[in-house]
């Protein structure tokens, strides 16, 4: 999922001495993540939040309030983040459940160029018939821009330009190889919201960047 680049603004940057997310214990390798089921929305962060029981693991049947909860207690984001993203969901009537105006599946979010857009970091585009399951392929180049196939003690941080490089080089590629590639204006809206949004999630304040197992745990392990 993408979100615009205002809302990505509103997070407060977690105080990772108090978070609930177990992000220090997760990594592509651990082996400790346990009920996870891929492919409930396009979201890593959504997933990540299901596949720990902060919101229903199956990510169906979900409102509001149990994601402004989850979010607040497993990310400390702050009170009201996911308000607009959740409101764009009835809006555009993307919901699937029997209860469309108050509840939606997590699924529902890869409703194209409605929440979803081209040039996703760990999801291939629509165009080639999947937007919803993590994608290796796609990922990997990410992957490798933010330097997650290499850490030493010197360098375990991903920074805000390496983030953006990465984003930028993730869309042309999608660009490139995608002949229905949709320039919209949701999908300009988005394409640094989601690196902010990522970036923020597992921001180290000290280090005023985000380390590399963590984001590593959140794009490539929970999706």
């Amino acid at each position: 999922m993408h979100l615009p680049s205002q809302m990505a603004m509103n997070i407060v940057p977690p105080d990772h001495s108090t978070v609930g997310f177990p992000w220090s214990s997760l990594s592509l390798s651990s082996g400790t993540l346990t009920a996870y089921l891929p492919g409930r929305s396009p979201c890593p962060g959504l997933n990540a939040l299901a596949n720990h029981g902060f919101l229903p693991r199956d990510g169906k049947n979900v409102d509001y309030a149990m994601i402004n909860k989850a979010s607040q207690e497993a990310y400390n984001f702050a009170p009201g983040f996911y308000v607009d993203a959740v409101n764009m969901v009835f809006q555009f009537g993307i919901s699937t459940t029997n209860r469309p105006n108050e509840t939606f599946n997590l699924v529902d979010l890869a409703r194209h160029d409605a929440i979803e857009a081209d040039g996703s970091l760990t999801r291939n585009d629509i165009y080639f018939g999947d937007d919803v399951h993590f994608d290796a392929s796609v990922f990997a180049p990410v992957a490798r821009d933010l330097g997650l196939d290499r850490s030493h003690r010197a360098d375990r941080y991903v920074t805000v330009d390496t983030a953006a490089k990465a984003a930028k080089n993730r869309l042309d590629l999608a660009k490139s190889v995608n002949p229905a590639f949709n320039a919209s204006a949701m999908q300009h809206a988005t394409e640094y919201g989601t690196t902010a949004l990522y970036l923020l999630t597992v921001w180290d304040e000290q280090k005023q960047a985000s380390p590399k197992s963590w984001v590593r745990a959140l794009l490539g392990k929970t999706s």
